[in-house]
């Protein structure tokens, strides 16, 4: 017996299969049929052996990927999000870059730095040089670079954006924090050190909430205190805050997940009636879209600047925040951030020289930029506080690209 068996899943392999094919081939047109390798009825019976094959192969992965020890990637992700845990992301590393110079010279954020071997920071606060120097926090511009941009103590010393007053960059202390995703069998073996916790924790159902196809962004905040918490949350209670998905969809997603004596706080409702024919009714919040605004100063390299750039550097500023990016007749919808995320003007600079968690697009031709955000126009800030139930929403029209 071939499939799912009650010894698991058994494969037919491409040779069983010809074997079987042969003898049912001849026993519907006898026993007689040439069925060798180079006959025409040969071929055909192997070429239909072979998409047999990549059936059972198929069947055999989709088997494997519901369980723990031999799922892989995406997969892994979502047998291990609904028992509350979830991958560790790539974190960029982060290095305090000593800017020495003329007092007085201001280094604002987005600034450029590199090691001798290309390895790009940026900075992600502003200074003015006193005492002759100035030590701002930077992060590094790629993800995919991982660990290895916990770099050696002075070895960034290449300042790519032009300052005025500003002679050298260093970096005192080494770099830190900056590591790759967690690979497969790393997120595993965590998993079964931490135990399972599923159905009593926030991650839990952040995590079911997310694996809703129709679901933008999920975020579940906990107060596991014996007090309300700042942001009104009742004692031993659990906010989710959901951008998408249907009452019905994130009602059924919470019976199954959210885990018993545990108040769920919002103003919309979604009511159910559980396998005991009781009403579950749960609450649940809509996050409250704040339109962000962003003013970009930049100065060209004309001869690598190409025509369509402008729109690329506004579609790259709303990956990163998140929204609808209308370019002519055609508009997109970006994730971004997601909910509860602040908005900081260094990542808009960032994104521009191509940015893989967003799928930014490098653009060319850029010698220096600054950007400013706001809640109006003209921007004028470097970053903004979103609240947990808000969601930073940037559209195209409220991108200003000045060309200095």
């Amino acid at each position: 017996m071939f499939g799912v068996t009650e010894q698991g899943f058994i494969r037919k392999f491409r040779e069983e299969i010809i074997s079987d094919l042969e003898t049912k081939y001849k026993t519907q047109f006898g026993s007689d049929i040439d069925l060798s390798i180079l006959s025409e009825d040969g071929v055909r019976l192997r070429i239909l052996a072979d998409e047999l094959d990549e059936i059972y192969q198929l069947a055999e992965d989709v088997f494997y990927s519901n369980f723990a020890h031999t799922a892989k990637g995406v997969s892994l992700d979502r047998v291990l999000n609904p028992l509350g845990s979830e991958r560790q992301p790539a974190k960029r590393a982060i290095v305090g870059l000593r800017f020495s110079g003329v007092n007085g010279s201001f280094v604002n954020i987005g600034t450029i730095c590199q090691t001798g071997n290309g390895l790009q920071f940026i900075t992600i606060e502003s200074g003015t040089v006193s005492g002759g120097t100035v030590l701002l926090n930077a992060q590094a511009l790629n993800l995919n670079y991982g660990i290895l941009v916990n770099v050696a103590a002075n070895s960034i010393t290449t300042i790519n954006t032009a300052i005025i007053g500003i002679d050298t960059v260093t970096n005192p202390e080494p770099g830190r924090e900056g590591r790759v995703i967690e690979t497969d069998s790393e997120y595993l073996n965590r998993f079964l050190e931490e135990g399972i916790n599923g159905g009593s924790s926030a991650a839990n159902v952040q995590g079911a909430l997310n694996n809703i196809e129709s679901v933008f962004s999920a975020r579940v905040y906990e107060n596991v205190t014996d007090f309300v918490d700042v942001e009104g949350r009742n004692p031993h209670s659990m906010e989710a805050v959901i951008e998408g998905g249907t009452p019905a969809e994130i009602g059924d997603c919470f019976l199954k997940n959210w885990p018993g004596g545990i108040e769920s706080i919002g103003t919309y409702t979604t009511t159910l009636i559980d396998n005991k024919g009781v009403p579950r009714t749960y609450y649940f919040n809509r996050p409250t879209d704040i339109s962000i605004f962003v003013k970009i100063d930049i100065v060209r390299d004309l001869s690598l600047w190409e025509t369509d750039s402008e729109s690329i550097v506004k579609t790259n500023c709303i990956k990163v925040i998140g929204g609808v990016d209308t370019i002519g007749p055609i508009s997109n919808s970006y994730k971004g951030d997601g909910t509860g995320e602040d908005v900081f003007a260094w990542k808009l600079i960032a994104s521009q020289s191509g940015l893989s968690e967003y799928d930014s697009v490098k653009v060319l031709g850029i010698k220096s930029m600054t950007v400013k955000v706001g809640l109006s126009a003209p921007a004028t800030l470097d970053e903004l506080i979103i609240s947990s139930r808000q969601r930073a929403k940037l559209i195209t029209t409220n991108i200003q690209v000045n060309f200095l």
